[in-house]
């Protein structure tokens, strides 16, 4: 029990320190309207935003489709299971 709070502990700290330090560096290049802050010459800092695949993946597909393909999922996912 005490092995499962020090993970869930670990977790909860990384994100916590994760999600603050985005916001520390977001802060920062918003107020000096900085696009673009070189750290190494291997490493710079970028102010963007990622839309990432889960927010467009499906941005073209009819819920009809989607229902479809998730239910699919679903039951190969059972069928291989049993």
């Amino acid at each position: 029990m005490k092995n499962m709070i020090f993970v869930i502990l670990t977790i909860f700290i990384t994100f916590a320190i994760d999600q603050v330090s985005k916001y520390i560096v977001f802060d920062f290049l918003t107020q000096k309207n900085i696009l673009e802050m070189p750290i190494f010459p291997f490493f710079n800092i970028l102010k963007a935003w990622n839309t990432g695949v889960s927010f467009s993946l499906f941005k073209n597909i009819d819920n009809a489709a989607l229902i479809l393909s998730v239910a699919t999922s679903i039951i190969t996912l059972i069928l291989i299971y049993m």
